[in-house]
């Protein structure tokens, strides 16, 4: 696991509601993150069919990053989350290598293997099988981001003299963290993952699910780090939040956030990102709250 002591890095998920989701202000809602000296910012993943939290309108996440990348110059940018069956792996490890290239080395990929039958039902993908299936395409990710001519026999793909000459800046390749916190996703993260990235979990699941990952990852005989990172819920931070006995974790009082991150932190997380839309949020809201953690929390880290 990644050490307990390191300062971890802050980031914000840019908002999928259909209010928020219009051009002009996610581009807004990422300079002002950049603006206020957050870490990275983040975007999430779906087809066109509404999510169960409420967005219906859904631009490219891989596009639009490069945008992103190419309008905020300093920060870094990442997948919360990429639902890997929704793309081909031949195709997607080039247009995440591609992301990594124009970026300058500035992305992270955050994962995960899709809950909404309809989307799989509209591609043609294996629902059923999405969990195997998406670890089968992170094995192939890193094989094609390693370059040269990449053959693969696997249970869903097999192909021969693939040639991959454009290599992502990073090396091995960008940091591939696995969503979720069941039991095969713990397993994907110690077999194919460099990092484990949990959304909305409670922070007693937290802490039970981390030490499960490290006897994984123990018994598996990993030797390389595990990165931890934390995605929060959606809620509002500062005094006109949800009290403490309601609120999600990095949502609420000032203090209670605060204490929300010390125990992150204790438990290794080296990366945390807010989550400030809602449906009822309006965009002025959600900008406010990004000058409102930036001046009360990120001085603090």
């Amino acid at each position: 696991m990644s050490a307990a002591t390191r300062t971890p890095t802050v980031g914000i998920t840019i908002p999928f509601f259909d209010h928020q989701s219009d051009y002009a202000t996610i581009l807004e809602v990422a300079r002002r993150s950049e603006e206020c000296g957050y870490d990275s910012v983040w975007m999430a993943d779906h087809l066109s069919r509404p999510s169960p939290q409420g967005g219906s309108r859904w631009f490219d996440v891989v596009t639009l990053l490069s945008n992103i990348a190419a309008h905020c110059p300093r920060i870094a940018i990442g997948t919360d989350i990429l639902v890997v069956p929704y793309r081909h792996p031949i195709l997607a490890a080039k247009m995440l290598a591609t992301l990594d290239v124009v970026s300058g080395g500035r992305l992270t990929v955050g994962t995960g293997v899709g809950y909404i039958e309809e989307e799989f039902e509209d591609l043609g993908g294996p629902f059923a099988e999405r969990g195997p299936y998406t670890t089968e395409c992170i094995q192939i990710w890193k094989k094609i981001w390693a370059g040269g001519t990449i053959s693969h026999r696997g249970k869903f793909f097999e192909f021969d003299g693939v040639v991959s000459d454009h290599v992502p800046v990073q090396r091995p390749g960008p940091p591939v963290w696995i969503g979720g916190s069941v039991p095969a996703t713990l397993r994907r993260v110690v077999e194919v993952g460099d990092g484990w990235h949990p959304i909305f979990l409670p922070l007693d699941q937290v802490e039970s699910k981390t030490r499960q990952l490290k006897d994984m990852a123990d018994r598996a005989g990993r030797t390389q780090p595990i990165t931890l990172s934390y995605s929060a819920g959606f809620g509002s931070v500062g005094p006109d939040s949800a009290s403490s006995a309601d609120r999600a974790p990095l949502t609420g009082p000032i203090d209670d956030v605060r204490r929300d991150i010390d125990r992150l932190i204790e438990l290794g997380f080296t990366n945390i990102v807010f989550r400030f839309g809602s449906t009822s949020a309006s965009n002025e809201h959600v900008l406010r709250q990004i000058e409102l953690v930036a001046e009360h929390i990120l001085p603090r880290l």
